[in-house]
């Protein structure tokens, strides 16, 4: 993975963890799917990279009525990743 895509994940994932700190169950769902992604982007198999997309993408999608400046934040990352071929 990039470094810059990796540490831009990284700074989601912190304020991921924070929402989730002060009880929103979803973005604590969402910061789990980011550190799965995270644990396994060093070397994932297309299914594998594929399976962790799609639960961040469904993350997005079931957060982003709460908080849709860091859903937007969430998927470009996403986009970036799938762009670059991660």
């Amino acid at each position: 993975m990039p470094e810059e895509a990796r540490e831009h994940l990284e700074e989601v994932r912190g304020r991921l963890h924070e929402a989730a700190a002060d009880g929103d169950d979803h973005a604590g769902e969402l910061a789990d799917h980011v550190d799965a992604f995270l644990g396994a982007a060093e070397a994932p198999t297309t299914e594998e990279r594929d399976a962790l997309l799609e639960r961040l993408r469904e993350g997005v999608r079931r957060f982003e009525a709460a908080h849709p400046t860091l859903s937007a934040a969430v998927q470009g990352v996403i986009d970036s990743l799938t762009a670059s071929g991660i």
